[in-house]
């Protein structure tokens, strides 16, 4: 069984799961060598047909991931679920723990992999005009009447990545924060095809299953995080990783595309899933179920042992000695159909949620996206290799503006929610402004780049972490699917409007256009907000009418003292 310190994580059938991997790795392998065979085409695919080392591989990779899925999930059925644990338990700690080598190396580990997952989703920002013009697409910097618009392949995989933040979400809830990591990162590794399809329908088509698997990554890596990080720290500690990791996302396929595609076309950003999948893959070697999933399913042998590397003390106490200083948990577990996100307390904060992602998805994959073509498309100085170029070194302050969210959140999360949505508001207002002016100075663009990119990761640095932490442990993970797929259909919006052909007519017109939603977010967050910093995980606060507490203690078993 894969192990971490010793401690049994994930794996139920070791051997189904490892042959699973390698029977995705060899197929997704087998698609490179009619990419290679096209090189004197300078890797232009289209029109060649499928050779049999595609369709073995294909087969490959579909049985690999019914192995995997058998290896993750054969046990679910017999584990322990809400079973009454009796009395005499005391479990301190995971608020209480300092932060320590164990909690520092999940830090570390949760960035690098948040970091590859966010590089596929941003690749479409580096490909389109590439894509465009392999298979002779319409687009805003080409429109063609009758051909299709390019703006489909983004569509299907944004799509993709919405679904999959839902599904992922209910997954992380029903069978461990880490099995369903696990399960995402193979379907990333498989969906890295896409670059070796010759038609575009089959691009579709694997956009939108690697989509899939993108969008249901990094909810659940929020909740694993948020759920292990001492309270007086996690609020800083999360954002910082969030931030970090998906500023990093961005750089390394900025990078990665201003170095790559001139060199072997726009396809090769697809196959670096490959080798960055499989690192996915070892990292999860280093990441423990949540404590707080493993006591909630009724499995506290697990939830001790894993909570003791993170510095937590578990004693023993009898039943007639009561406990104080803590927060005794009671009450029966919570029923596997209970759907409160859309209940009170839960249900205004949930749509405020909903609409601050919707938003954040609009700036990111509308905005964002079509910005090189849009600047391309007015017949500026400035050519599509420069807008590369200054997006890879705008991303580098990305860096600085995710310690600075960090540091707001720890003080008021609520508060940095607000700020960061109208920081990003008012960039945006900013680019309507200088419109024109930006399509004739680079400098100009760099420095609203800049204070955008800053803006928008600080934004989805702090969205993802706090709807992670303003839900319970048994919908922790939905809590945060909802939030992110919410992120992601604000793109699918964005990309229908290009994709019917009525998309901003202009730089400015997208700008302010996708200003507005951001103004709604900021005010809906001020609105029913609650804050996060510095509190236990069940003592968060939720607004319904009036302020009330909501405990874990109404989901986790009977006998447990949490501290």
């Amino acid at each position: 069984m894969s192990r971490s310190d010793g401690v049994a994580v994930g794996v139920s059938h070791p051997v189904s799961f490892w042959s699973g991997v390698a029977a995705v790795t060899i197929g997704v392998l087998l698609q490179l060598p009619m990419y290679y065979d096209a090189r004197h085409r300078h890797f232009v695919l289209r029109g060649m047909a499928m050779d049999p080392e595609m369709l073995i591989g294909m087969a490959l990779m579909a049985v690999g991931l019914a192995c995997v899925v058998h290896g993750l999930v054969a046990r679910r059925s017999t584990e322990v679920s809400g079973k009454p644990l009796g009395d005499g338990i005391e479990v301190r700690a995971l608020d209480g723990a300092r932060i320590g080598a164990a909690h520092i190396r999940l830090m570390v580990v949760i960035a690098l992999a948040i970091a590859i997952d966010t590089l596929k989703p941003y690749t479409f920002t580096f490909i389109l005009p590439g894509v465009a013009k392999e298979y002779d697409l319409s687009s805003p910097a080409n429109h063609v009447i009758g051909h299709p618009p390019v703006a489909l392949l983004p569509f299907f995989g944004i799509l993709g990545t919405a679904l999959g933040s839902f599904i992922w979400g209910y997954l992380g809830d029903k069978m461990g924060r880490r099995a369903s990591m696990l399960l995402a990162s193979m379907i990333f590794i498989a969906s890295s095809a896409c670059g070796a399809m010759p038609a575009f329908w089959e691009n579709q088509a694997m956009c939108f299953i690697m989509g899939l698997a993108v969008g249901g990554f990094l909810p659940i890596a929020y909740s694993l995080l948020v759920e292990t990080v001492p309270s007086a720290r996690r609020g800083q500690v999360v954002v910082l990783v969030a931030g970090i990791g998906t500023a990093a996302g961005f750089l390394l396929a900025s990078v990665s595309a201003h170095w790559l595609i001139p060199l072997f076309n726009w396809r090769i950003m697809w196959f670096l899933g490959i080798p960055t999948g499989l690192v996915l893959i070892a990292l999860n070697q280093f990441i423990p179920e949540s404590p707080r999933f493993l006591m909630a399913r009724g499995r506290l042998e697990e939830a001790r042992a894993i909570m003791r590397i993170f510095g937590a003390a578990v004693i023993e106490v009898a039943p007639e000695a009561g406990v104080t200083g803590s927060s005794v948990v009671h009450g029966p577990p919570v029923a596997s159909g209970d759907h409160g996100l859309f209940h009170r307390p839960f249900v205004w904060l949930t749509f405020a949620l909903l609409v601050y992602g919707l938003a954040w998805g609009v700036v990111s994959f509308g905005f964002i996206v079509w910005l090189p073509i849009d600047i391309a498309g007015a017949h500026t100085a400035i050519d599509q290799s420069q807008i590369t170029a200054i997006l890879s070194e705008a991303a580098v302050f990305s860096i600085p503006g995710a310690v600075f969210a960090a540091w707001l959140y720890g003080r008021s999360a609520k508060a940095a929610m607000v700020f960061f949505a109208a920081m990003c508001a008012a960039s945006l207002a900013l680019f309507a402004v200088f419109g024109r002016q930006i399509t004739t100075s680079p400098s100009l663009l760099m420095v609203l780049l800049v204070i955008l990119l800053i803006s928008m990761w600080g934004s989805i640095s702090v969205l993802c972490p706090y709807s992670a932490e303003v839900y319970p442990t048994h919908m922790r993970s939905s809590g945060a699917g909802i939030a992110a797929g919410a992120s992601k259909l604000g793109g699918v919006l964005a990309l229908v409007l290009s994709v019917l052909a009525i998309s901003p007519p202009s730089l400015t017109g997208a700008a302010g256009l996708s200003a507005a939603p951001m103004v709604l977010a900021a005010v809906a967050i001020a609105a029913v907000g609650v804050e996060t910093a510095r509190k236990s995980l069940e003592t968060v606060p939720v607004r319904s009418g009036i302020l009330k507490r909501y405990h874990d203690r109404d989901f986790i078993n009977p006998g447990i003292t949490l501290e």
